[in-house]
């Protein structure tokens, strides 16, 4: 994808414009991204600098985050489901941020049965949320 500079989506190249169509074709959206600096990472971000204000309405979109200290999850709340909700997604109650040491260092696995309990929680709930917004009057 280019560099988002505020040009209207026909004056970037196909790649740029096919990756924006994909996402904004999916039924619904997990958007997951390590913590940096305390904020989500700039290829996020320029993704999102990309999308039409109302690129999400109508599609439930869960955040799934990783970082280096608990006080990282504050990203998720105040940062990048802020930008979701610009974007008019519907953001699930059950998003998911994972510490770092909770993956094996030597396999990247994660390790720890209430992580896997929590995504499965988060898929659950995005799955029942997008088949309500789906099956609506």
């Amino acid at each position: 994808m280019e560099f988002a500079a505020g040009l209207p989506l026909a004056a970037y190249n196909e790649d740029t414009w096919n990756a924006v169509k994909k996402i904004q074709s999916a039924d619904f959206l997990v958007f997951g991204t390590p913590i940096y600096q305390a904020s989500l990472t700039g290829a996020l971000k320029n993704i999102f600098d990309h999308m039409p204000e109302h690129a999400f309405r109508n599609k439930v979109t869960g955040m799934v985050a990783t970082g280096q200290t608990e006080k990282h999850f504050l990203v998720l709340e105040y940062h990048l489901g802020s930008i979701l909700s610009y974007l008019k997604g519907l953001i699930p109650t059950d998003n998911v941020f994972i510490l770092n040491e909770a993956f094996d260092i030597e396999t990247d696995e994660l390790m720890d049965q209430r992580i896997l309990e929590r995504i499965r929680k988060l898929a659950e709930e995005m799955i029942q949320l997008q088949y309500g917004i789906m099956n609506r009057g």
